[in-house]
């Protein structure tokens, strides 16, 4: 910063900055005045215009440069469906067939893998995979039924990692054995390379997640789960000399835990990356019918939102209607 002496006439002295550009020293005044006249710039005459033409030409080329390289923003298109499981029909369904990345509602199939394979939820595993988690690190060591808690109710993808590190046989038979059982279940356009969702290429449609979260229903662990607010688990750690218990923590992502339902929550799971949009699929009871509805592809976590409560209102909607048929 250099500070412009005053004039003869006793004027206060302005504020300038010099700015140094491949050499050339160009002075800058935030407010122009009659001071202006005063500047120079501080290199010969005869270079001025070639040095000046040279920068606006590299400026022009850099700012261009990272227009292009300025990632174009991926639209999803939103699908949904809402299932009535009791009638075994589709009571609403929007691109319900188009393939889509499923994001987290993938974990949904992880532990449905484990629990297909009778695995001991009560033994105790090391955490395992490059995963980021804020709640878990590598090495710490917890029961199989804590690592579903936090990959279903917070959505930890490294609990959802170690979970299928510690399959039968490995991680690879793991990964084979979710897809397995999405085919046995009726989700034949249901392909995962990975048990977290945070890859694209984790893909299905909304007709399949609703097979899949039909079969979530079966076990009373997910309605345990999807009615928590908090994942609460302990977890191990080993150091040099002695062994340290702690408890850890982590909120739900349900949308609806902290607000007063009229239906029963039976299973659940929410999802998000970019190539997904925001998700959610949840099996609710109402009036002792169960209904699946499924939302995905949306572009905010309002919207999701406010599409799982348009689907809800369709819930009561049916509902009036059977009740006006059975009272006739």
């Amino acid at each position: 910063m250099y500070t412009h002496p005053a004039d003869k006439t006793g004027s206060v002295s302005e504020k300038v900055y010099i700015l140094k550009v491949s050499g050339v020293r160009i002075v800058v005044i935030p407010q122009p005045s009659k001071l202006m006249r005063r500047v120079r710039f501080s290199y010969p005459a005869p270079c001025i215009m070639s040095k000046l033409k040279l920068i606006l030409v590299v400026l022009a080329l850099s700012i261009n440069g990272l227009a292009q390289a300025k990632p174009k923003a991926t639209r999803v298109e939103p699908s949904s469906i809402l299932y009535d499981v009791g009638a075994g029909r589709t009571l609403h369904e929007h691109n319900a067939t188009n393939t889509i990345s499923i994001a987290s509602m993938t974990k949904m199939i992880a532990v449905l893998t484990v629990f297909d394979a009778n695995q001991d939820l009560n033994e105790t595993v090391r955490v395992i995979g490059q995963e980021g988690s804020v709640r878990i690190r590598t090495g710490m060591i917890l029961s199989r039924a804590d690592l579903i808690e936090l990959a279903m109710v917070a959505s930890d993808n490294l609990a959802a990692r170690t979970l299928i590190e510690h399959y039968p046989g490995g991680y690879a038979r793991g990964i084979e054995a979710m897809n397995a059982l999405a085919y046995r279940l009726g989700a034949t356009h249901t392909s995962v390379t990975e048990p977290t969702g945070l890859l694209a290429a984790n893909t299905s449609t909304a007709e399949d997640i609703v097979k899949i979260t039909q079969a979530a229903g079966q076990h009373t662990m997910f309605a345990r789960f999807a009615n928590q607010k908090t994942a609460e688990v302990r977890v191990e750690r080993v150091g040099k000399t002695h062994q340290v218990f702690q408890w850890v923590t982590g909120r739900t992502t349900n949308p609806f835990a902290d607000e007063p339902v009229k239906f029963e929550m039976l299973a659940f799971k929410t999802g998000f990356t970019a190539a997904a949009g925001w998700c959610l699929t949840m099996l609710v009871s109402y009036n002792n019918r169960q209904y699946i509805l499924v939302t995905a592809g949306n572009p905010s976590k309002q919207a999701r939102k406010i599409q799982a409560d348009r689907l809800i209102q369709q819930i009561t909607k049916q509902q009036y209607r059977l009740d006006i048929v059975g009272t006739a």
